[in-house]
């Protein structure tokens, strides 16, 4: 009797899956993460590699020191020189401020 009841109906399909909404999250975090990750790794390489080259190539602070205090001896102190002394000038007055003045003359 049971059996008879339960054949009318369809049989029942499993639930569907339900629906990721957080895909583009996962992704967004996905590529930041990513990014991070090569930040990381750019500064480690900087740390070891370049930083090191950086400082075996440039000059101790004993050379630059003897470097400039050489510099410093050689050089001659510069000597006085005479100079013509500038003549004076007369002030360039406008037309307009000359008819302010009433220095216009007239032609």
């Amino acid at each position: 009797m049971i059996d008879e009841i339960n054949s009318d109906l369809p049989e029942a399909s499993p639930p569907p899956a339900p629906r990721s909404g957080n895909r583009s999250f996962v992704l967004i975090a996905g590529i930041l993460g990513a990014l991070m990750l090569l930040g990381l790794i750019a500064m480690v390489y900087y740390a070891l590699v370049i930083l090191p080259a950086q400082r075996a190539a440039a000059p101790s602070d004993l050379q630059l020191t003897q470097t400039a205090v050489a510099q410093a001896t050689n050089t001659a102190s510069p000597s006085p020189t005479l100079s013509a002394t500038p003549s004076p000038t007369r002030p360039v007055t406008s037309a307009a401020t000359q008819k302010a003045n009433g220095t216009v003359k007239p032609t």
